[in-house]
């Protein structure tokens, strides 16, 4: 799912990080909610949910760091990792925004 020049690590247990240089904020909230529905696609029976989907979901917290931005890169980290926790919270399967791209999703949902 990643282009060239994209990486994708794992930052924790369950967690991954994917970072996607030279991208616009709408084009990465694109990527974020095309990826968590190729997850659920894929239909893989998760064994442990007695909830709908029975499948395994992906839920996202999704930051932006733009040229002239004054947030460091551990700034935008946390703000993708309260993004992730609110993703959760309002019932996972998800992708939600942290403060750098609110505004800026209401386009992306456009083209999505």
């Amino acid at each position: 799912m990643v282009r060239a020049g994209e990486c994708a690590y794992r930052y924790g247990g369950e967690e991954f990080l994917l970072l996607m240089p030279d991208c616009s904020p709408a084009s990465v909230l694109i990527t974020a909610e095309r990826i968590c529905r190729t997850v659920l696609d894929a239909g893989i029976a998760h064994g442990a949910r007695s909830s709908e989907p029975p499948f395994v979901t992906l839920s996202g917290g999704v930051s932006c760091w733009t040229p002239g931005s004054p947030l460091s890169a551990l700034e935008v980290i946390e703000q993708a990792d309260e993004a992730l926790f609110q993703a959760k919270a309002a019932g996972r399967n998800r992708i939600e925004t942290g403060p750098s791209l609110r505004g800026k999703s209401q386009a992306a949902a456009a083209v999505g």
